[in-house]
């Protein structure tokens, strides 16, 4: 994990935006998958979330993704030994604590990282 950010709109470099509702915010999760398979593999977060402080599990916004993938990184495979950033959105309350993320990277096989913030963000 490269770091956390949040914010109310989320801006693509093809003009979209995507707006939090009132109450709410995008905390977008910045994530290197690198493979370490031995196969080009498609980098597929949709199996990610983030944890509160109380518990409860926060899923990957799948529009706010296709609006924060400036990068193209969906539809690229990535070799072996390669890697892509990307900035993966949840979709929380303004006033939510979030203490972990579980992210999963790829098609084929891919696992889940649990990753602890030093912080809760």
């Amino acid at each position: 994990m490269n770091g956390t950010e949040r914010v109310t709109t989320i801006s693509s470099d093809y003009g979209t935006n995507a707006v939090a509702p009132d109450g709410q915010d995008y905390l977008l999760v910045e994530v290197t998958f690198a493979n370490a398979s031995q196969a080009p593999q498609s980098v597929d977060p949709e199996s990610a979330m983030v944890v509160d402080d109380t518990g409860s599990m926060y899923g990957m916004d799948y529009e706010a993704l296709m609006t924060a993938d400036s990068e193209d990184a969906l539809y690229s495979e990535v070799n072996p030994g390669g890697s892509v950033d990307m900035r993966v959105p949840f979709l929380v309350g303004e006033d939510t604590r979030i203490t972990q993320a579980h992210m999963t990277g790829v098609w084929d096989g891919g696992q889940f990282v649990v990753v602890d913030f030093d912080e809760a963000v």
